[in-house]
């Protein structure tokens, strides 16, 4: 994490600092970050039939960010202005709230420089984690560095605990791929290193007379997913890190699990370039045609 670039969380700007018309420094630093490694959840147990250990399979768990930095403001006013500011940002009930889906687990984007200028032509890679507050801002106040009349210049330390549930650095910029017609073949890439799970937003036309079967077949899986004859425009969406389907007709969304249909994993990008093909058929067999509004995206992801 490069503290000499924006981090930004719910808005807030914790690297704001600039010299005001006052002549002081007015905002916020980030001095320090504890970037904490990934728990792994796995078990290692003794066999009872034969010498040594069996080992299950080895999952990513969370990880503990913390920012530590001073807040800067031209006068106790706009010190606690600002101070009030942050603790809106990092609040995990608002976080909450405004994110009920995500669980409150908002981005903390930061950016990192790179000499891959091959795949990064700016020599620059934005980021998130997916973050929550552990608990709001942590200040100390001392009467001999904050003592004073209110329109002095005043500083304070502060401290932000947060934790990434899904630990995984992702690219802020997702990568879209718009599919459309009968069939199609891509060629999707992963720069980030850590396999990526891809997702899907199917469009199809009204069309009463039968059934369609959009069949795919990529990073290491092999499905069909269905579209019930319908006088209403149906969209079919396949999110493949809740390995979740669902239907859309009418802005009405319901649970479609019963339509996918799949004897492999769900499709994952690794490193690197993946190839992937697609079809689109009526249930007859003959072609059909996705509408231009679909499409195949996922985030790529750092370890």
């Amino acid at each position: 994490m490069d503290l000499t670039r924006n981090i930004r969380y719910r808005g807030f700007e914790f690297n704001s600092v600039a010299i005001g018309t006052a002549g002081v420094a007015e905002g916020c630093t980030v001095d320090q970050v504890e970037y904490g490694d990934v728990e792994v959840d796995g078990y290692t147990e003794k066999s009872s039939l034969k010498d040594g250990y069996d080992a299950s399979d080895v999952f990513l768990g969370r990880r503990m960010v913390t920012l530590r930095g001073m807040v800067h403001g031209h006068n106790r006013g706009a010190l606690y202005d600002l101070l009030r500011s942050m603790r809106f940002a990092v609040s995990p009930r608002l976080a909450y709230r405004d994110a009920r889906e995500a669980k409150g687990f908002y981005p903390l984007e930061f950016s990192e420089p790179t000499n891959l200028k091959a795949d990064w032509d700016d020599g620059v890679i934005d980021l998130m984690l997916k973050c929550r507050s552990m608990g709001g801002v942590r200040t100390n106040f001392f009467r001999e560095k904050t003592g004073g009349d209110d329109e002095q210049a005043i500083s304070v330390p502060y401290e932000v605990r947060f934790m990434a549930i899904d630990p995984k650095v992702y690219l802020r910029q997702r990568a879209e791929s718009y599919i459309s017609g009968g069939a199609g073949n891509l060629e999707l890439e992963n720069r980030g290193g850590y396999p990526v799970p891809l997702n899907m937003l199917l469009v199809a036309s009204p069309n009463t007379t039968q059934d369609r079967i959009f069949t795919f077949v990529g990073g290491g899986a092999d499905f069909t997913a269905r579209f019930p004859a319908s006088a209403e425009v149906q969209v079919l969406r396949l999110d493949g890190e809740k390995r979740t389907v669902t239907l859309t007709v009418n802005d009405t969304e319901t649970t479609a699990m019963h339509l996918f249909d799949y004897d492999s994993e769900w499709p994952e990008l690794p490193l690197g370039l993946t190839d992937v093909a697609w079809e689109f058929k009526k249930e007859d067999g003959t072609a059909g045609s996705l509408n231009v509004n679909s499409l195949l995206w996922h985030r790529e992801a750092f370890a």
